[in-house]
Parts: structure tokens; sequence; C-alpha cells
């Protein structure tokens, strides 16, 4: 487990760092550049009550289970391969991917609008849930989504699935809109 402490600040200098969790406490800083990435173990948390910047950064933090986060946190690239939680504020402002095994539960984040990209990688069927709400705006509105590695996006519940720029679906994937009444409003 890694704690940064009021007015301490970490930058991640290693190309794939682990943790089980990471709290940034208030007065505390994360910062991540260039291409180090960051992976979050299976039922770990990341918590955010200080500054994370990974603005300039083009790693990513990895969700490789089961996972939180908690705190207003700005995240670039982010991928999971289990359930997760974004809780109440957190924003993507590049790439979100979802790899097998990978979903959104509790609560969606928010993208923005429009360079955030919602990525589907999954590899199969896939169920559109919490990271694709039929929200027009805000939370669970992705500014963009792709479709790839032969992933199928299922519609299952009635429900508009909006997005506020670009869909893209790669050669081999697809977006099913005659499951359960769903349809996407593009």
């Amino acid at each position: 487990n890694v704690i940064i402490p009021s007015g301490s600040t970490v930058n991640i200098q290693t190309s794939n760092a682990v943790a089980n969790s990471v709290t940034v406490d208030a007065g505390g800083s994360l910062v991540m550049t260039g291409s180090n990435n960051l992976s979050i173990t299976a039922g770990g948390s990341f918590t955010n009550n200080g500054t994370f910047n990974a603005t300039v950064s083009t790693g990513t933090v990895a969700f490789l289970g089961n996972g939180t986060v908690s705190g207003t946190t700005t995240f670039k690239n982010v991928d999971t391969y289990g359930a997760l939680d974004f809780g109440t504020a957190s924003t993507i402002n590049g790439t979100f991917t979802i790899q097998t095994g990978g979903s959104v539960t509790g609560n969606s984040p928010t993208y923005t609008c429009p360079t955030a990209s919602l990525a589907y990688n999954t590899g199969g069927t896939y169920l559109r849930g919490l990271e694709w709400t039929t929200n027009s705006t805000g939370a669970g509105c992705p500014a963009n989504v792709v479709i790839k590695n032969n992933t199928v996006i299922n519609f299952p519940a009635a429900g508009q699935g909006y997005v506020c720029n670009d869909l893209q679906i790669d050669n081999g994937s697809a977006l099913r809109q005659d499951y359960s009444g769903g349809s996407a409003i593009l």
C-alpha cells in the first residue's frame, strides 16, 4: 500500500509501478509523466484527497481486477480488468479501456468532450453498462467510443446511448442495436 502524506510529491519514474492501494492525502501529490504506468492489484483502490497529475503522461493507471476510486480524480488513461467503481468525482480526459473481464460498477466516470474515449477491448460480446449510460451529458456519456478486437457491444436494456463526438467500430467488431429495444444516438 502506498500513502503519500501532506507536503510530499511522488513522481512515478518506473515503467510499471505496482501497488495494492494508493492514497494521496490532502496536501500530497502524485505525478505521472512520460509513458510510465501504475497498476493497482485486484481488490485495490485509488484514493485522491490531494493532487493527482497525469495530464502530460501517456501512461495508464491499470486496475488488474476489481477496484475502487474515491476523491476528485482526473485520469489521463485507465484500463480495467475487473469491476471498477469510479466513485462520484472521477473524470477521464484520455482513454478508458475495458479489457477482458472489465466492467464499471457503482458509479460512472465523466468523460471530457471531445477528447476522451471509451474503448471496448474485450474480444467478445459485452453488455453495455455504467460506462455508457443513457445520459445525454455528464457522467456515463462518453465523448468518443471505440469498439475493437472483435468486441460486440450489446445494448441489453432499453434506452439510448449518447456519444458527444465520434463512434469508431473496427473491422471484426460490432455495435448491436437490436437487443432488448436499445438504441444509440450518434
